[in-house]
């Protein structure tokens, strides 16, 4: 029995002191930092998302864009349904419409609630989170640039309301350019701090400063 016992002692120990690696090795990351992967260039961890590696400067790409361009699309989309079921719900009078002219004729707006949907359209764009990743912010770029207009209305509302003018309908149209600007600002910026000497931006940096300065001015520039 003592024999008996010392062998079970052994192989009991043997069999602990075996399992101790593989325990270390599937014991769960922490999660204090979220999950991280590994520079290919130097090996430093960094959290997914980041655009170059913070020890040795290394640009990340085929990381899996995040396609800002595709999500900003999808929530103006929503938007829009969301405001034309709206815009569907309780019918319309004569009253109201007489209202409405009324409110316009004194230059109150009165356009059915278009103005207040342009702002908040102009709010999403213009608060859109610029891309982190490369590729992503370069097809980013590439999709906002045509509709982005330093001269745009910043009301989001082109022409003109005056009042007295245009009681039957209305010249005023939507126009979302400058907050397009302003979201394509903010991405030229983000690309300068941190892809400066990337030749594949230059182009992205040269049209913007060539329209940096071309802001409308007048009675009725960027209303």
């Amino acid at each position: 029995m003592d024999e008996l016992e010392m062998i079970l002692d052994a192989k009991i120990a043997k069999a602990k002191k075996a399992s101790q690696p593989a325990a270390a090795s599937a014991a769960p990351q922490s999660n204090k930092v979220g999950e991280v992967k590994k520079c290919p260039a130097c090996g430093a961890t960094y959290v997914p998302g980041t655009a170059a590696c913070p020890e040795c400067g290394h640009v990340f790409t085929g990381t899996g864009a995040v396609r800002s361009a595709e999500k900003l699309y999808n929530l103006l989309l929503k938007f829009n349904n969301e405001n034309k079921v709206q815009s569907n719900e309780g019918g319309g009078s004569f009253g109201s419409a007489l209202g409405k002219g009324f409110l316009k004729m004194y230059g109150m707006g009165g356009d059915g609630g278009a103005t207040d949907i342009a702002r908040r359209k102009m709010d999403i764009i213009q608060n859109f989170p610029v891309p982190n990743n490369r590729e992503d912010l370069i097809e980013f770029l590439t999709a906002i640039q045509p509709k982005a207009d330093p001269s745009a209305p910043k009301s989001g509302m082109s022409g003109v309301n005056i009042p007295g003018v245009a009681l039957v309908g209305s010249s005023r149209k939507e126009n979302l350019g400058y907050a397009y600007w302003v979201l394509y600002s903010n991405c030229i910026n983000k690309a300068r701090v941190s892809f400066a000497n990337d030749p594949d931006f230059a182009s992205f940096f040269s049209y913007y400063d060539s329209k940096a300065g071309s802001e409308r001015k007048g009675l009725f520039g960027n209303r």
